[in-house]
């Protein structure tokens, strides 16, 4: 089997911009309430060094191999998530309130392949945290 290449992966959430919260003292997001943006599409980058110095947008995935999307972090004391960039946390990409649900998508895509996409669920209320809900429709 081929590898794939140049795998990308995506994340949408269905969010109101009175989730976005101010970055903590002394942290960053790049977006913000004085800079909102709906999380619709965002580039998600592959967990592929630890500690993260700076993790790729794009892999290659030979036939066998796995590898992690970084996606979220969470704060169960602040009640906060934490979406991450390619710099992990330095910058976030942005910091929404842990408080309620936040449904949405999932997308990875490749050269040698259609998208694929799954629906997800994150909730700091739930012991799972992130849950996959089923294959998207939304592609």
């Amino acid at each position: 089997m081929l590898p794939l290449t140049g795998c990308c992966a995506y994340i949408t959430l269905e969010h109101d911009k009175a989730d976005i919260m101010e970055p903590p003292l002394g942290r960053e997001a790049l977006i913000t309430p004085s800079a909102p943006l709906v999380v619709d599409g965002e580039r998600l980058c592959w967990s592929t060094h630890y500690p993260p110095p700076k993790n790729p947008a794009k892999v290659d995935i030979s036939s066998g191999e796995t590898h992690r999307v970084g996606v979220f972090k969470f704060d169960l004391e602040t009640s906060r998530v934490e979406l991450l960039t390619e710099d992990y946390d330095h910058p976030c990409r942005v910091f929404l309130r842990g408080g309620k649900k936040y449904n949405g998508h999932l997308r990875i895509v490749s050269k040698e392949t259609k998208a694929k996409s799954w629906d997800i669920e994150i909730d700091l209320k739930n012991e799972k945290k992130l849950r996959v809900l089923g294959i998207g429709k939304r592609l």
